[in-house]
């Protein structure tokens, strides 16, 4: 019995895990929405290391896959979010779709605007990664 021992904890985590939601991947439209709050929520930190992680192929060679540039770019923007809540997420094959409301500033916070976003991610290798996000008319 004492060769068993060392297995019987393994065996009773794997049947633990097989009924616990916890240990199982997440569906489609849970990917994508960690996704995306990894994404806003690395803008909310400002930091755009992260975002550069979490943004698309595309979106990297548009910045000519030069993290540097696509810093400066951004620093230019002077757009600082403050805050956002997801409204809706569609998925349909490698493509995503998250509608969210975003409310952000300047660094002098100075006024601060809400409008309401549309943000598209691709599957890229198994992942997801944001790929433009764009205000819908009329802002909120």
């Amino acid at each position: 019995m004492a060769r068993y021992d060392k297995w019987l904890p393994l065996i009773g985590f794997t049947f633990a895990c097989l009924g616990a939601t916890s240990c199982s991947r997440p569906s489609p439209t849970q990917a994508v929405e960690q996704r995306f709050d990894a994404y806003m929520n690395a803008w909310l930190k400002r930091d755009l290391d992260d975002v550069w992680k979490l943004t698309s192929s595309r979106v990297k060679r548009g910045n000519d896959n030069n993290k540097s540039s696509f810093r400066q770019f951004a620093e230019e923007q002077n757009i600082y979010f403050v805050s956002y809540k997801k409204i809706s997420t569609e998925v349909e094959g490698s493509h995503a779709r998250v509608i969210a409301d975003m409310a952000m500033t300047d660094s002098a916070k100075t006024a601060v605007m809400a409008e309401r976003q549309k943000c598209d991610l691709v599957l890229e290798k198994g992942t997801w990664y944001v790929d433009d996000c764009k205000p819908l008319n009329p802002p909120v």
